[in-house]
């Protein structure tokens, strides 16, 4: 027999297991729950009290839109909590690195041009602003190799090659 499960405890699971995150990013997800915490949550625990002493609550549409937001923050707030609790600081490379790690920016040469990505977890991805996770193709074919290595890496256009130019 399964024991029943509330949707937080499900959604609590599928907190990704790369837990790199940046000092910035942890002291954002902090800001973020004290703000739910202390500002968030109790204006929308007033809500659920006001509308819910306007009646019939199985037919109270603005207690029953108040309580669904209240299930949000507290979903959220767990997902931050277990975040947190999970998060490995990324100790970023302040120059001088000799091999291309979690926290260090790397510029490649992919042809003709230049490109500079810094490798990051995956919650912290951007590839449009140059940040890349650690776990996608071209973060794991980076990580370990150093300056003036050659990358192959197999794309559905084919072949792609990136020649290490500079690691900070």
């Amino acid at each position: 027999m399964q024991v029943p499960r509330r949707r937080a405890e499900t959604q609590r699971e599928h907190v990704p297991e790369d837990a790199y995150v940046t000092p910035a990013a942890i002291k954002a997800m902090e800001e973020e729950m004290r703000h739910l915490e202390k500002v968030a949550r109790p204006q929308v625990a007033e809500e659920v009290s006001r509308t819910g002493q306007m009646g019939d609550l199985s037919e109270n549409a603005g207690y029953q839109i108040a309580k669904q937001r209240l299930r949000g923050i507290n979903t959220r707030i767990l997902i931050l909590q277990e975040r947190l609790k999970r998060a490995i600081p990324i100790q970023q490379s302040t120059g001088g690195a000799s091999h291309v790690r979690i926290g260090t920016t790397v510029t490649v040469r992919v042809g003709e041009r230049e490109v500079t990505y810094a490798i990051l977890g995956s919650l912290e991805t951007d590839p449009s602003q140059g940040a890349i996770s650690h776990t996608s193709p071209l973060g794991k074919a980076l990580i370990g190799h150093a300056v003036d290595d050659v990358v192959t890496i197999q794309t559905p256009r084919g072949t792609s090659e990136y020649r290490i130019v500079k690691i900070v």
